[in-house]
């Protein structure tokens, strides 16, 4: 698991994953970012990076008894490499806490979830066989 990088952020934290820059275009290419407000700050207990680029986290100590973990999680818009995103995030070993996964998953599981005027499919067989075992791995 690899450590993630601090900034500053008007007194709490920001954790970012792997940013980069495209001058060329003046866009940021596939990345994360957790920002933390400075009154839960010193209550950051671990953060890390699951995949680069696409996946990090960050828990919480609330209490003695109490942890909560952040997943935040950015897959590309191309339903073939979701499977090489789900399939190993599977299997990753979660630090001991209760999980908030949020993100942009570029994903939709049903048809009436699509907006109005996209006609494209819903996911595929090998996309859906690798986000249910993601999802149970949450516990979701």
């Amino acid at each position: 698991m690899k450590k993630t990088n601090q900034l500053d952020f008007k007194g709490g934290v920001s954790f970012f994953n792997d940013v980069l820059y495209l001058i060329d275009s003046n866009r940021f290419k596939v990345s994360t970012i957790i920002i933390v407000f400075v009154r839960i700050t010193p209550l950051v207990e671990q953060h890390g990076i699951f995949i680069p680029s696409q996946v990090q986290f960050v828990t919480f100590k609330l209490s003695p008894l109490v942890k909560i973990g952040i997943i935040c999680i950015y897959a590309q818009n191309q339903s073939s490499r979701h499977v090489s995103l789900w399939q190993p995030f599977a299997h990753v070993e979660l630090p001991e806490a209760k999980w908030l996964v949020g993100g942009d998953f570029n994903n939709v599981e049903l048809m009436e979830d699509r907006s109005q005027g996209y006609f494209g499919s819903t996911m595929g067989r090998r996309e859906f066989n690798t986000w249910n075992p993601f999802l149970m791995s949450l516990g979701l």
